[in-house]
């Protein structure tokens, strides 16, 4: 049985008065699709590259003059670390989030993506792909066909 502790990655805080374009760099250099925002220490909201993409650049905002805060979304839905895959698949499907904050005893304590939750979810590890010789592009297009 897949739990939500079983995934849990490290959680990036940022703080939420900052600009998108460096919170974008950020995501960027650190690989990852959402930060958390924090405004004296505490978690406000939490920004993902999606809310980057669809409220700022689809909406012709200035990255630099733009703040996290502007559009960052304020009511997060976390997960316990005993949370079953499942909980978190129903609101993929049904609420179509993509991150999900793990908190326990009041605090935060790591994050999920859809991405964790697909891998674990089809046994697929691209580590495994990868010793056997197959890249992500060719494991994509055997399935396909």
């Amino acid at each position: 049985m897949v739990v939500m502790k079983d995934l849990m990655n490290k959680v990036i805080t940022f703080e939420c008065e900052k600009n998108i374009r460096e919170a974008a760099k950020l995501m960027t250099d650190k690989g990852i699709g959402s930060l958390l925002l924090t405004s004296k220490s505490e978690i406000c909201g939490i920004i993902t590259h999606y809310d980057i993409m669809k409220k700022l650049v689809a909406a012709g905002k200035d990255p630099v003059s733009t703040r996290c805060s502007d559009i960052m979304t304020k009511n997060i839905v976390t997960l316990t670390p005993d949370a079953h895959i499942s909980e978190a698949m129903k609101l993929i499907s049904q609420y179509d989030m993509r991150h999900f904050p793990i908190k326990e005893g009041g605090k935060i304590i790591g994050i999920v993506s859809s991405t964790d939750i697909v891998k674990s979810a089809s046994g697929f590890s691209f580590g495994t792909a990868i010793s056997e010789g197959v890249t992500q592009s060719k494991y994509y297009y055997e399935r396909r066909e």
